[in-house]
């Protein structure tokens, strides 16, 4: 739940956020893109190309980019925002470490990762057509390439 104050939209910190160091990570400020009335999307990606699939970043923006993160938390990032002031959002972004899922969870929404420039989806405990259904949902979304890495526990017949 989000908090208003001071005229600011203040998110729930998560854990990852508590204690990093802004100042390490990488930055793209997108606003002079938005200025010009161009979209930045495929100026972000190509920022992103230039980082290791680990890496953290910080694009700042004008408003809460909430498709981009949406996006990105498909390809396996988590994201914290922060409103610094009405026309300044800076969105954090954390590389997810799939190492530290918990294995045993039963959740219905694939674990998603990047490893070397490349997104990764664990489909192992979905069953038939849901594989196909979320591979070709996956695929159809702006931006995204058309290579992914998938884990199944079947032989992928119908792809």
């Amino acid at each position: 739940m989000r908090n208003k104050t001071e005229n600011r939209t203040v998110e729930p910190r998560p854990n990852w956020a508590e204690n990093f160091i802004a100042d390490d990570w990488p930055v793209f400020d997108v606003r002079p893109i938005f200025d010009m009335g161009s979209d930045p999307f495929s100026q972000i990606m190509v920022f992103m190309s230039s980082l290791k699939s680990d890496d953290n970043f910080i694009i700042e923006a004008p408003f809460n980019l909430q498709p981009l993160r949406r996006l990105l938390a498909a390809r396996g990032y988590a994201s914290f925002g922060d409103q610094l002031n009405a026309n300044l959002w800076r969105i954090f972004f954390h590389a997810e470490d799939v190492s530290q899922a918990n294995e045993n969870s039963e959740s219905p929404v694939p674990k998603t990762w990047n490893e070397e420039k490349q997104l990764h989806v664990d489909l192992r405990k979905m069953e038939p057509p849901g594989p196909l259904v979320f591979i070709l949902g996956l695929l159809e979304r702006p931006g995204m390439g058309t290579e992914v890495v998938v884990h199944l526990e079947q032989e992928p017949i119908y792809l």
